[in-house]
């Protein structure tokens, strides 16, 4: 069967799934079997076809299903209330899925609760929800300051807005001082160590911050520029975050500037989406040269974000001549003259 692959390109064709239930009897015995050695190796996925609250209503805390899927299942707030309690006490689920589903402000605030005190889940996707900037709130302190399992945290299409994705960046990076903040912070690190480097002084390392997250996916999430200097922050401080796809939002060049900045100061980012931000000529240059600098990232996705002009043609030839990771570069929807065309 043919792969097929969604937006975030992540395959979801049947047979990404080792094993399909397809019945209530057959779903509720698998959760609760005692084989650890098979589920291990079944890497099980649930599909549409089992009803939700009867998985849910199985003893799964005691099973050793390692991957769930509940992608399309019309999940709504009410059906989280006995998923999170299970979370609590599982120790033993690696990754859920719970896309395409109805899940709001309470059932996202019943996960969230759920993740600061379970220490074994390593991938939530929670994308194409209903999570408005209410409902990702209760992410934003506690549960990500706190969780140093979780690695990869998908919220794409849930419109999470600008202030919430400020905060929940600011849970991922030291927090930045305010002037004020940080000439005490010189003052007091030179009365202690007279060789203490000015930089550290500029972040408040005694706040906790999440420092295990590798992939974070916030495309169509209703963030813009007032985000981007946050975003910025995060790639130059953070030594964590692999995948971050930014696609399909609303950053101008500003933005696109700023996070530009942040590239050239990351040294562990291997895969980047930004299709569909518009920005113009010294934008796409910032950012085309920042991963000119950027000697690690493999994939680079830019379709319909910016012009042919001669600067950017110049940017990218430089960009294919010299990086030695980039393996994929999404150019789609970019007018390039002939002229322009890359080695």
């Amino acid at each position: 069967m043919a792969r097929r692959q969604d937006e975030e390109g992540e395959d979801v064709s049947e047979t990404s799934a080792l094993r399909v239930c397809s019945d209530v009897e057959e779903a509720v015995y698998l959760l609760t079997k005692r084989d650890a050695v098979h589920f291990d190796r079944a890497a099980l996925i649930w599909k549409c076809s089992v009803p939700a609250k009867a998985l849910i209503r199985t003893r799964f805390g005691e099973s050793f299903v390692t991957t769930l899927s509940l992608s399309g299942n019309r999940l709504q707030d009410s059906d989280m209330v006995l998923l999170a309690n299970a979370l609590v006490h599982n120790n033993c689920l690696l990754d859920l899925t719970l896309s395409y589903n109805a899940i709001a402000e309470l059932g996202s605030t019943l996960l969230a609760a759920a993740l600061a005190a379970n220490s074994h889940l390593r991938t939530l996707d929670l994308r194409h929800n209903r999570i408005g900037k209410d409902g990702i709130t209760p992410w934003l302190g506690p549960t990500m300051r706190a969780n140093h399992s979780l690695r990869e945290l998908k919220l794409s299409h849930n419109a999470i807005g600008n202030t919430k994705a400020v905060e929940l960046l600011e849970s991922l990076s030291p927090k930045v001082l305010t002037e004020e903040e940080q000439l005490k912070a010189l003052i007091a690190n030179r009365r202690r160590d007279t060789t203490i480097q000015e930089d550290k002084a500029l972040l408040n390392d005694d706040e906790p911050f999440n420092s295990t997250l590798t992939t974070l996916l916030l495309s169509d999430a209703g963030i813009s520029d007032e985000a981007a200097p946050y975003i910025e922050h995060v790639l130059a401080r953070t030594r964590s975050l692999t995948h971050l796809n930014l696609s399909c939002n609303a950053f101008t060049s500003a933005g696109g500037i700023a996070i530009a900045r942040g590239l050239k100061q990351n040294s562990t980012l291997r895969y980047l989406n930004y299709r569909e931000n518009k920005v113009e000529e010294s934008a796409a240059v910032a950012l085309l040269s920042a991963l000119v600098a950027h000697s690690f990232v493999g994939t680079a996705l830019f379709q319909d974000c910016f012009g042919g002009e001669s600067a950017v043609g110049t940017a990218l030839s430089q960009l294919t001549r010299t990086s030695r990771t980039l393996a994929t570069l999404d150019l789609v929807s970019i007018p390039l003259s002939p002229s322009l065309r890359l080695p």
